[in-house]
This record gives C-alpha cells, sequence and structure tokens, in this order.
C-alpha cells in the first residue's frame, strides 16, 4: 500500500513525536518501526540512543533497530548508493546491493 501525503508548510513542521503520535500511530495505526542505525525524521530530526523507544513505550509500538551494514569494511547505505550511482560506479552499487539493477 501506498500513502500520499501532501506536504505542506504544516507537515514539514511536525517534530518526530507528532508525527509518530498523528501519522504513524493516529491514522496508520502502526504496530512496529523498523528505523536504521542513525534514521531520523521530523523536524526536529532526534537521533537520541532510546528516543524511538520511548516514544514506542507512550504510544504502544515496538522498535526494530536495523544495525549498521559493512560489506568488505565499507558502510552500506541508501546514501553512499545513492553517491556512486551519480559517480556512474554501477558496479560497485550492484555488488554492495548484492544484486544488479
Amino acid at each position: 500500500e501506498m500513502i500520499v501525503v501532501e506536504f505542506t508548510m504544516e507537515f514539514a513542521s511536525l517534530t518526530s513525536e507528532e508525527f509518530v503520535r498523528e501519522l504513524l500511530c493516529g491514522k496508520l495505526g502502526m504496530h512496529t518501526l523498523a528505523v536504521g542505525y542513525n534514521h531520523r525524521f521530523g523536524h526536529d530530526r532526534y537521533v537520541a540512543d532510546d528516543h524511538f523507544e520511548r516514544l514506542g513505550e507512550r504510544y504502544g509500538f515496538e522498535v526494530a533497530r536495523i544495525p549498521e551494514y559493512r560489506f568488505e569494511g565499507e558502510k552500506i547505505s541508501s546514501s553512499v548508493i545513492r553517491n556512486l550511482l551519480s559517480e556512474g560506479k554501477l558496479e560497485r552499487a550492484e555488488e554492495l546491493l548484492g544484486h544488479k539493477l
């Protein structure tokens, strides 16, 4: 499923807690939030180690933390893949992803 949310100034100004409370829990009824080891969202871009866990306790959802992943010592992330693609390094991006694009 896909949910389209109009990106307004009001939406852009939501804090991470407001985003979780109003959208993820309030409108979508989220039960589990999967976040990367350095994930951020919301106007405040809050990244305290236990921030999402505290929100989970407050609003009744589980948090699944995805650890940093490295391949041959190199960090794998969407930013790394995007940079490789923008530099024309398709083969390296495919190698790090583990599949052809």
